[in-house]
C-alpha cells in the first residue's frame, strides 16, 4: 500500500489533522486552559448558608410555637 505524497493529499491530511485537534480541544474544554503539569483544584463541598438562630417561618402549614403555647 502506497501512501499518496501528491500536494493535494497531503493538504487534505493536513487539513482534517487541524480539524481533530480543533475538536478535541473544544471539546477539552477548561481542562486544558491550566499550564501543564498543574493539578486540577480540588473541589470543595457548596457552602451552605444556614438561617440565623432566631429565624421562625411567617407563612405557611409551620405553626409558631410561641403562639399556641398555652393550648397544649
Amino acid at each position: 500500500m502506497k501512501i499518496d505524497m501528491s500536494p493535494a493529499a497531503v493538504s487534505t491530511r493536513l487539513r482534517r489533522a487541524s480539524q481533530l485537534r480543533e475538536l478535541c480541544l473544544a471539546l477539552a474544554g477548561p481542562r486544558l486552559k491550566r499550564p501543564w503539569g498543574v493539578p486540577a483544584l480540588p473541589l470543595s463541598p457548596p457552602t451552605v448558608k444556614e438561617p440565623p438562630a432566631t429565624y421562625r417561618p411567617t407563612s405557611g402549614n409551620v405553626p409558631d410555637p410561641d403562639a399556641n403555647s398555652k393550648t397544649r
